[in-house]
């Protein structure tokens, strides 16, 4: 069962278009400056996949400034790969974005069908707790966020929230 969301929520986020505009135009680019999950699969503990160059990759052929309105970020990768060892995790960090998409994507889908969520499942303590992911973003020269809580059973919490000029706004925020 997916969370059930408040329809005035909803209906704000749906008001605003940006929940909209995010998940289905092809239109503007999204860049992706930072991905975390924990208690998914392989990853226990937080893990993070970041975009933004460290000091010793900023030669300028390696990066870009982010392309965004009223705030100053830092620079960019503008590629990055991810590599490593049989079972290090890389297909596994492949599945937790892709089930970020799948969520997102099923917005006002309050289906009983159970989610494609399999905690860490060598610390029994975790069995219970939601997997967590958290997706830092630009789309049209704005920076947004996003937090997932989940479990099979439901979405514990969601928040989307765009920085205008570096200043928060919430454009989604669910908790169960």
């Amino acid at each position: 069962m997916h969370t059930k969301r408040t329809a005035e929520k909803l209906q704000f986020g749906l008001e605003c278009g940006i929940i909209n505009f995010l998940i289905h135009t092809r239109a503007a680019q999204v860049m992706l400056i930072e991905f975390s999950v924990s208690n998914y699969l392989s990853f226990r503990d937080r893990q993070t996949f970041s975009m933004v160059a460290a000091p010793r990759l900023r030669k300028k052929e390696n990066v870009f400034p982010a392309p965004v309105d009223g705030e100053k970020l830092p620079d960019l990768l503008k590629v990055a790969v991810i590599y490593g060892p049989n079972a290090s995790g890389k297909s596994n960090f492949l599945k937790a974005l892709g089930l970020v998409d799948r969520i997102a994507r099923s917005v006002g889908d309050n289906s009983d069908l159970s989610l494609p969520v399999t905690p860490f499942k060598f610390d029994k303590e975790l069995l219970e707790e939601p997997s967590v992911f958290e997706l830092h973003f630009l789309c049209g020269r704005q920076r947004y966020e996003f937090h997932l809580a989940v479990t099979r059973e439901r979405i514990i919490r969601e928040k989307l929230a765009a920085y205008p000029a570096g200043k928060e706004i919430d454009i989604l925020n669910a908790s169960e």
